[in-house]
């Protein structure tokens, strides 16, 4: 499988000094995809012999025989890297004289289910596997290869394509933590990187356990791993866009029974925004749109006529208000927009009032966000603003407005886990009943007034004292907003 370490750890090996020591001879050469006899035999011999082999005049079967020679008699130690086929292996291993005094070779090789007939290993694994956990690791295979997503990023994206068991005592997200450490403790998700507090923070799929999950997706007609459009499968959940498009979607890929049953579809390279009004105009059960590679010159309001949309994520140069109408998407749970290389300081999303009509909404993920107050007809109504909003990040009301006074408290932001304020210059204080929203777990600023950070920490203190020791304030001098989670 490429790119988890095979050659670096062979290097680590090879270059070691005990083993120098231990091997009266060692080489280093690379098989690659297409295997060439003649030039394999000649690196080998260059590794063996530390210099230029001038033998472009001997045939095959010549230089097989300068390497046996070489060899015999010796204790070698050769590593053969990046070895594609089992014929190849075959035909490289009969150089190597067996002289029973100790050699050794290394193989590396990423075609490990022709090699050891590991996809039996993988599909008993995976028969073994909880119903509820297959669906989330067959996502994986929705990722680019080497690809390594944010574990919050993740777990929403799960949570959105319904793949989380409810859990009464447990929020979704909380649940879909768990899954994901039960796949990390299956060794079926490697964790690419870990958090200051020990939690995971990014995590990727062995090539091997891609290749599977795209098989397996197929037979389930589940995801669609895409270098172009192909002909979209009956029942088919997953679109994964792989390439540039290049606004050649051939619509007769396309009929209205396959196209209704898609309901995600994730870019992962840049692409024109008109190959994503076509999935808009024609897939109209999505669940998610994943389109943060993809800039937007405007909102493409044609989105919100997919009223089954749960998670977007755009990048959207955001010179213009939301749109009003962006509060008929009922079902939506998450909502990123980046602006990408248009970021700047007066590049803010202006939220419309009618966002506190949302009431499914529970991550809200902005570079810079304006968030309105509710309307007195909303704060009248009988319902709870946003009661399931647990991420409201990068709010910025307070730049340009002389107000100094937050009037949102625990009754609009009832699950609120995470709130994030930055360059709110004029903000005198964090309302005291924001402290009092039981789910909060984090508070993050950065360039607001001292009286604000005070006030956080007065939160923080009244948190401990209840028993929440897991409750933190992150202060920041710097912007370093990462919205892809």
């Amino acid at each position: 499988m490429g790119g988890i370490g095979k050659t670096t750890l062979a290097k680590l090996t090879y270059n070691d000094s005990l083993i120098a020591n231990h091997f009266d001879v060692r080489a280093w050469v690379v098989v690659s995809r297409e295997y060439r006899e003649q030039e394999v035999l000649k690196g080998l011999l260059n590794s063996l012999r530390g210099l230029n082999h001038e033998s472009g005049e001997e045939s095959i079967e010549k230089l097989a025989e300068n390497v046996s020679k070489f060899l015999k008699d010796k204790r070698y130690f050769i590593v053969i890297d990046d070895v594609w086929t089992i014929k190849t292996w075959n035909r490289v291993k009969s150089l190597f004289p067996d002289n029973n005094n100790g050699s050794r070779i290394i193989l590396t090789t990423r075609l490990l289910k022709e090699i050891t007939g590991s996809w039996d290993s993988v599909s008993f694994i995976y028969s073994q596997l909880p119903h509820h956990l297959r669906a989330c690791f067959l996502y994986m295979g929705v990722l680019p290869e080497d690809y390594e997503i944010r574990r919050s990023k993740l777990t929403k994206l799960w949570v959105a394509n319904r793949f989380i068991k409810p859990d009464r005592s447990k929020s979704l997200e909380e649940v879909a933590e768990e899954y994901l450490k039960d796949l990390v403790d299956r060794n079926l998700i490697l964790v690419s990187e870990w958090s200051y507090s020990g939690e995971i923070k990014t995590c990727s799929i062995h090539d091997i356990l891609r290749g599977f999950c795209l098989m397996k997706a197929k037979e389930e007609k589940f995801n669609s791993d895409v270098e172009y459009l192909p002909e979209f499968h009956d029942n088919l959940r997953q679109v994964s866009i792989l390439t540039d498009l290049k606004n050649e979607i051939p619509t007769s890929a396309l009929t209205r029974g396959r196209v209704l049953r898609v309901r995600a579809v994730t870019f992962f390279i840049h692409n024109s925004p008109n190959d994503v009004h076509f999935f808009i105009t024609n897939f109209r059960l999505l669940r998610v749109l994943d389109a943060l590679t993809i800039r937007f010159q405007e909102f493409p309001v044609e989105i919100v006529e997919l009223v089954t949309l749960r998670y977007i994520a755009l990048t959207y140069w955001m010179k213009h208000r939301f749109p009003a109408s962006i509060a008929k998407l009922c079902n939506l749970e998450t909502l990123i927009v980046n602006p990408g290389k248009f970021r700047s300081i007066f590049n803010t999303s202006f939220l419309p009032p009618e966002i506190w009509k949302m009431s499914r909404l529970r991550h809200l993920l902005f570079v810079r966000s304006y968030l309105p107050y509710p309307t007195d007809a909303l704060i009248r109504g009988s319902f709870v603003p946003l009661e399931n909003l647990q991420t409201l990040s990068n709010v910025r009301n307070f730049r340009w407005t002389k107000e100094e006074h937050w009037k949102v408290d625990k009754t609009h932001l009832p699950s609120l886990q995470r709130l994030s304020l930055r360059y709110c210059y004029n903000l005198v204080e964090i309302p005291s009943g924001i402290g009092k929203i039981p789910t909060l777990e984090e508070i993050e600023l950065c360039e607001c007034k001292t009286s604000v950070k005070t006030s956080a920490q007065v939160i923080q203190e009244e948190k401990e004292s209840l028993g929440n020791i897991g409750f933190k304030v992150v202060l920041k001098d710097k912007d370093d907003t990462d919205i892809s989670s």
